[in-house]
């Protein structure tokens, strides 16, 4: 879990782009699934903005990309350029 310092005038912003409030903790995070990097303003001291392994379609071949690791992705669609 990434804590992140927002502002209370900046709470909607930061909601706006996936974060979620954690009560018990009285502080905004970055869910899991999330890309960090819109958040770095927000990213507290103690938390390092993490390696981002970004999925990303490669929809040519019908794959999720996940680092250097390919995942199968049933009913993958390619572009209409891709044909």
């Amino acid at each position: 879990m990434i804590l992140l310092n927002v502002p209370y005038a900046e709470k909607d912003a930061a909601r706006a782009l996936g974060a979620k409030w954690d009560a018990g903790k009285k502080k905004w995070y970055v869910p899991a699934g999330v890309l960090a990097t819109p958040f770095a303003k927000w990213i507290d001291g103690t938390d390092k903005l993490p390696q981002e392994t970004a999925k990303r379609s490669d929809s040519s071949a019908g794959k999720i990309v996940v680092g250097a690791n390919y995942k199968p992705v049933e009913g993958a669609v390619g572009l209409p350029w891709d044909d």
